[in-house]
This record gives structure tokens, C-alpha cells and sequence, in this order.
């Protein structure tokens, strides 16, 4: 029973061949063989696997009581299977068409919090050159640097990995990070 899904695994049930849906049929059980055979050599498919009723399996020659109850609960286990696959695939392309968007934002906070890290900056460099001081950049300065860096560093490390390695939308931003974060470096070692 561990290789119950075996051949279905990776493709939604609804697209599977007859054959793959031979080769399924044969695995749940060494007396399913026939029953395999059968399957394929009426066109079963995926589609029509998970319709299937009791009268159906009659028809095909499967009249057993027991064995039509295993096909049934195996069926059952592949239409939860697929209803669970189809709601994980939504929800994995809703959260990656919403990822442009939130990425974006962070962008925005990003570039806001840098803008006035580099003020900042500026300010100390301007105070330094009027005043002549040449006093070590404050703590919150410095912490402020390097809560950005880290939080850069996390979101390319994100970037990086798939599914936004390959995804060309990011590129952009992940080029507009890296520079953000090469001057926060620049800046915060002067």
C-alpha cells in the first residue's frame, strides 16, 4: 500500500493514461493483474478512474465484492488526494502571483529605510566637514545598517531559490537589492 500513489505522483490524477492507470491498478494487489489488463483495454483514464461506481467495475468484469471495494477506497483515496493537490496548487499560485506585490512593498520600505540610513549619513559627513570632528558613527547608525543588510541578505537569499530563481519579474529586483545593499556597505565602512 506505500506505492498507492506511485505512479500518479508529480501529475494530477484527472490526466493520467490508461496505462498509468493499468500500472496503478496492478500495484494494489497481485490479484488486480487481470483487472489491470482490463482497465487499460477500456480506455480508463484518470478522468473516468475517479467517476468510477460499483456498477461500472460489474461491467468491466469485476464482480467481486471485495476486490470492488478495494478499487473503491483506493478511488476514494485518489480523489482526496487530488482535491488536496488542486487546493495546494491554487494556493501555490495565488501566493506566487501576490509575491511581485509584497516583494515590491518590501522594496518601497526598503528604499525608504536606505534613503534615510543615507541621509543619515550625509548628515554626520556634513557635520564632520563643517566641524572638523572625526567621531566614530553612532550606534543606532550602525544598527540601523545592519538590521538592513540582514534584512536584504534574507530577501535575496529567498530570491535565490526556486521558484523566483527562474522567475524573470525578480530579476529586476533582485539587482536593485543587491545594489541598494553593496552602497549601504560602502557607506557604513567610511
Amino acid at each position: 500500500m506505500a506505492q498507492l500513489f506511485h505512479y500518479f505522483q508529480g501529475d494530477p490524477v484527472v490526466t493520467s493514461s490508461p496505462t498509468e492507470v493499468r500500472m496503478w491498478v496492478e500495484e494494489l494487489d497481485y490479484d488486480f493483474l487481470l483487472y489491470g489488463e482490463i482497465f487499460e483495454s477500456s480506455e480508463i483514464n484518470g478522468e473516468k478512474l475517479l467517476n468510477i461506481t460499483r456498477n461500472q467495475l460489474s461491467e468491466l468484469g469485476i464482480t467481486r465484492a471485495d476486490h470492488q471495494d478495494i478499487l473503491l477506497k483506493a478511488v476514494t483515496r485518489l480523489r482526496k488526494k487530488s482535491t488536496f493537490e488542486k487546493e495546494a496548487m491554487q494556493r501555490d499560485d495565488q501566493n506566487v502571483k501576490k509575491m511581485p506585490t509584497r516583494f515590491g512593498k518590501e522594496n518601497e520600505q526598503l528604499e525608504l529605510a536606505v534613503d534615510y540610513v543615507l541621509d543619515t549619513i550625509s548628515e554626520r559627513r556634513l557635520a564632520r566637514s563643517l566641524h572638523g570632528n572625526t567621531e566614530q558613527p553612532s550606534h543606532s547608525i550602525l544598527a540601523a545598517i545592519l538590521e538592513l543588510i540582514n534584512k536584504v541578505n534574507m530577501i535575496l537569499n529567498i530570491l535565490e531559490r526556486p521558484p523566483f530563481d527562474c522567475m524573470p519579474e525578480f530579476s529586476s529586483l533582485k539587482s536593485h537589492l543587491i545594489k541598494h545593499i553593496t552602497l549601504l556597505k560602502h557607506f557604513s565602512e567610511q
